[in-house]
């Protein structure tokens, strides 16, 4: 399904591959080693990008930090970011 979403809502997506590759090396060598992705959060697609990226690059995949306030309450989208791992937070208590 997020797939079928991303054919129609990108042209293009530009990945480093030999960076990807060296970093599944890194992985596979030693399960003790972790990788962060650090997404820059421009837009509420970053986590879905990393998402699919990880997908079909083989890497495990991950979970993300959003804030609560900021996401946008739309309930597909809630529903789609809860499926990939994303953990909305509040800032205020």
């Amino acid at each position: 399904m997020l797939s079928k979403i991303f054919n129609h809502l990108l042209e293009g997506l530009h990945v480093d591959r030999r960076g990807l590759e060296n970093i599944k090396k890194m992985t596979s060598n030693n399960r003790k080693v972790r990788v962060v992705f650090m997404p820059i959060y421009k837009s509420y697609s970053d986590p879905l990008v990393m998402h699919y990226i990880n997908y079909f690059s083989d890497l495990e995949l991950g979970f993300t930090f959003g804030n609560y306030e900021d996401s946008p309450k739309i309930g597909f989208v809630d529903r789609l970011l809860k499926r990939i791992g994303t953990i909305l937070i509040r800032r205020d208590p």
